[in-house]
């Protein structure tokens, strides 16, 4: 692998879900339905699924996340 893809690969999937992320952010789904297909334009498939979910499943449950109100 040439230098160049060494540094392009990483950028050009960080902008991947990057973009996968400001559609999420705007209407509100989709970012697993826009990262894997861009992931996989830059690695294998074999790659892009297991990237994808460790982005995903950070905060799939916020009700969780918060906590009682004292009254």
């Amino acid at each position: 692998m040439s230098s160049y893809a060494r540094a392009v690969i990483p950028t050009v999937m960080a902008a991947a879900v990057l973009v996968a992320a400001f559609i999420k952010g705007a209407i509100g789904f989709g970012f697993p339905s826009l990262a894997t297909p861009l992931l996989s334009l830059v690695v294998d498939v074999k790659t892009a699924v297991p990237v994808r979910p460790s982005q995903t499943t950070r905060n799939q449950n916020p009700a969780k996340d918060q906590h009682p109100v004292a009254v």
